[in-house]
């Protein structure tokens, strides 16, 4: 409903990585999201509250499958590592061939700076691939 606060100042960066990139219905693919602090405004990882989640919104057709869509906070107050959240996405038999996107958002809190002001906020982003009959089948 647009609550929360968006990252307009790009805190974090995110990137999904889908393999394989092209399946068959029917199969699953694995998504690697990685999420960078920026290096040039440095911010920090708030540890202090609740970690850091993905919210994927999912058609008909499409299930999640093995993995995490929350990341651990680490015991420090304030950090500042990439994270990474990996799961799997299993398509239908009857799903219909094409690009399918997948709308998803994270939620997060960062400090502007250190011992500076805490946000929580909230960045949009997609996981895309392809549905082809013909794909390889990978094993």
């Amino acid at each position: 409903n647009g609550e929360i606060q968006r990252d307009e100042s790009s805190l974090v960066s995110i990137e999904a990585t889908v393999a394989p990139a092209r399946v068959q219905p029917g199969r699953r693919v694995r998504v690697r999201t990685t999420f960078w602090l920026n290096e040039k405004t440095r911010p920090l990882w708030n540890n202090e509250v609740d970690g850091l989640q993905v919210s994927i919104d999912v058609p008909d057709g499409v299930t999640l499958h093995e993995g995490r869509l929350r990341y651990p906070d680490p015991p420090q107050p304030e950090t500042r590592e990439t994270r990474v959240l990996e799961f799997e996405i299993a398509l239908g038999r009857d799903h219909p061939p094409g690009k399918l996107e997948l709308s998803a958002y994270a939620l997060y809190y960062v400090c502007e700076e250190e011992g500076g002001v805490c946000l929580f906020l909230r960045q949009d982003f997609k996981i895309e691939l392809i549905v082809d009959p013909n794909a390889p089948r990978i094993q």
